[in-house]
């Protein structure tokens, strides 16, 4: 087997990561009007089209949306590594303060796994197979660090500990494929974490994991969450994730935040007709030997969105206006009379879709559907 230490040379020239303190109740990363194209042959495509979102500090936000909505492209977005086909054309990034599409690309890569870092969903394909994974959790460390070879092993060991890969020290030099899907999940967990950033993002972190596996991995996130204070973002498309680990959701779909609110508010009082949808397809005793509810059609072609509401094909409430105009209904408070479960009224204000809309707090409740200007109940 091939040593730890044969793995590679470091280059220990950069120093570390200036962490600038953030404000009690600012949150650590806050996405604002982010618009993303890839360019086609047939010309550029808007994958996102006004992405807003904000991550505080020791809080899960729970993304969630059909495959092919934009959860992973805005995350790549975030850590800076959109392929070469894909452009941010507008919107803001701010991580702490920092505005990360207008920062240097060496002050990007100086944040990206200090201060940000992403647990990928496929684990065997994001793990080199030639390389030790012990070398791998502590790459960015000794590159950007300045750690030996030595230290680099003694923190591989420390993290394969703390993420629960059994007899460490004898495993910190193996390679990939000797580890169970689990276990390599965990790798890539230690991996992000090596280097202690304020913000993880988690791109379906249980895929392709059973169910007594990924519950495991969801403890280990939370558990390793409240011991570091981190803001956490979940990508995932299971309600169930959500239920178990969330406290703010953001539902996406065709590019677009169609509504965010506390994981309370949401399940409690969903405003969207496709978070109703979604929370309506989730498996529950009381169904046992009737057909599922399922979301009739499919999410559109990027490249031919319909115009008006994206997802208004689908709806079983759409309306005329939903053809024509864009909607963004945002409020604070209860959900407005007309929509969801309950509430008495809006109390916040119109915006057009794809608007940014920082500098709000974790307590706002927002929904892009004509229903909610209408007054219309579901």
């Amino acid at each position: 087997m091939r040593s730890y230490s044969d793995a590679g040379r470091a280059d220990t020239h950069a120093g570390p990561v200036n962490r600038a303190a953030v404000a009690p109740g600012e949150p650590l990363l806050e996405v604002s009007g982010l618009r993303v194209q890839f360019r086609t042959a047939r010309g550029p495509v808007t994958v996102l089209d006004g992405v807003d979102y904000q991550v505080f500090r020791g809080r899960t936000l729970a993304v969630v949306g059909e495959s092919g909505s934009g959860k992973s492209v805005t995350a790549r977005a975030i850590m800076g590594i959109l392929p070469r086909t894909a452009s941010v054309v507008g919107g803001s990034i701010h991580l702490a303060g920092i505005d990360l599409l207008r920062a240097r690309e060496s002050a990007r890569r100086a944040v990206r796994g200090a201060r940000v870092a992403m647990v990928f969903q496929d684990a065997l394909s994001a793990l080199n197979p030639v390389l030790p994974v012990g070398f791998q959790i502590v790459e960015g460390c000794r590159r950007k660090g300045g750690m030996s070879r030595a230290e680099g092993r003694r923190r591989a060991v420390e993290l394969m500990d703390q993420v629960g890969i059994p007899a460490a020290r004898a495993r910190v030099g193996a390679f990939p494929h000797e580890f169970s899907g689990g276990m390599r999940q965990r790798v890539m967990i230690a991996m992000a974490l090596a280097r202690d950033p304020e913000v993880l993002i988690a791109d379906e972190p249980t895929t392709a994991l059973d169910v007594t596996i990924q519950a495991q991995i969801l403890r280990l996130l939370a558990d390793l969450q409240a011991q570091r204070n981190m803001g956490l973002v979940m990508i995932t498309h299971d309600m169930g994730v959500v239920a178990n680990t969330a406290d703010e959701i953001a539902v996406m779909y065709a590019g677009r935040i169609l509504e965010r609110g506390s994981a309370v508010d949401v399940f409690a009082s969903p405003a969207h007709p496709y978070t109703r949808a979604l929370l309506g397809s989730i498996p529950r005793p009381e169904l046992r030997g009737a057909r599922l509810p399922a979301i009739a059609g499919s999410p559109p072609d990027p490249s031919a969105k319909p115009s008006g509401c994206p997802f208004r094909s689908r709806c079983p409430q759409a309306m005329p206006v939903c053809a024509t105009e864009p909607p963004v209904v945002r409020w604070r408070g209860p959900v407005p009379s007309g929509m969801g479960t309950a509430g008495d009224g809006a109390s916040g204000t119109d915006a057009v879709a794809g608007a940014a809309t920082s500098g709000v707090g974790t307590s706002e409740r927002m929904a892009a559907c004509h229903l909610l200007a209408h007054g219309d109940r579901p």
